[in-house]
């Protein structure tokens, strides 16, 4: 928490980010900005600007709160058949392995994420 604001995260690195955003004087916009991206490091698989999340503002002046939603885009050229289960995997989450772990490594990783 800061005097002019505060940031909530889900990670103390993420929040210190935003804090200092406040510190060296700038807004609350640019403050949460720093935070999501912060998140993009610290938290990728999760939360942030290429992992899925909600992004929420709200302005003090006007009291509207907005939400940008970055949760379960998947990319244009994912398909049904791009990864295959491996069968009879316990327990979770171990069911969630495709054949080759191409949900976990490699350039197919992005889709997996989705």
């Amino acid at each position: 928490m800061a005097d002019q604001g505060i940031i909530v995260s889900n990670h103390p690195l993420a929040s210190s980010a935003g804090i200092e955003m406040f510190a060296l004087g700038s807004n609350a916009f640019d403050a949460s900005v720093a935070s999501l991206f912060t998140l993009t490091v610290v938290s990728p698989s999760m939360v942030g600007i290429f992992g899925a999340g909600f992004f929420v503002l709200r302005d003090a002046k006007t009291g509207k709160i907005e939400t940008v939603n970055n949760h379960a885009v998947s990319p244009i050229a994912t398909t049904e058949d791009m990864f295959t289960p491996i069968e009879d995997v316990h327990p979770p989450p171990m069911y969630l392995i495709s054949v080759g772990r191409k949900n976990y490594t490699g350039h197919l990783r992005a889709h997996a994420r989705c």
